[in-house]
């Protein structure tokens, strides 16, 4: 029931809206830093791609929001702060999501501030991995990661025609063997 969305689960921006040529900074994982200012530089978006700080201090609590679409077995988190607790807060809503009948969660990660640099190690290890990013209606943009709660996807049955969107599935392919190989 948990792949009945049509679209699959996964997020796929499609990176084709804005006239704001103001130029623009956002803080990503650095495993993920060229390849998003690849696919920004390519949409003529004027954004500066960074990694997060390794001299970013941490405060002691993470902030974590999440809204769930039960019909869908779907949850998205949303971060609003990470903590020195994050990798217990996040195995615990994860956890408790699971129970609850939620089969996909999404969890996006803001991008207009440094984040601890280690968070892509602690998302793998709790089964999220990248899958994409995506732009905010306030014109700033969330990094998004994909659990997909032991269910198994299938990349072949997604028909994709530009060389852009190929590019992101292979990439986001790579991302889900991290956490099922």
């Amino acid at each position: 029931k948990g792949d009945a969305n049509p679209r699959e689960t996964l997020i796929y921006s499609i990176l084709n809206f804005s006239n704001d040529k103001t130029e623009k900074t956002i803080y990503v994982p650095q495993e993920h830093q060229a390849f998003i200012q690849q696919l920004l530089t390519n949409a003529k978006f004027n954004i500066t791609v960074l990694p997060y700080d390794e001299n970013q201090e941490e405060p002691e609590n993470s902030v974590l929001h999440y809204e769930t679409l039960p019909g869908r077995q779907f949850a998205e988190i949303t971060m609003e702060q990470s903590g020195q607790d994050f990798d217990s807060v996040l195995q615990k809503q994860t956890n408790y999501l699971r129970q609850n009948g939620i089969m996909t969660i999404n969890l996006l990660l803001p991008t207009s501030s440094s984040l601890n640099p280690e968070i892509n190690s602690h998302l793998l290890k709790n089964g999220y991995f990248f899958s994409g990013f995506k732009p905010t209606p306030d014109s700033n943009w969330k990094i998004v990661y994909c659990n997909l709660l032991s269910q198994i996807f299938d990349f072949n049955k997604i028909q994709l025609f530009s060389e852009e969107s190929k590019q992101l599935s292979e990439y986001i392919q790579t991302e889900y063997k991290k956490i099922t190989e």
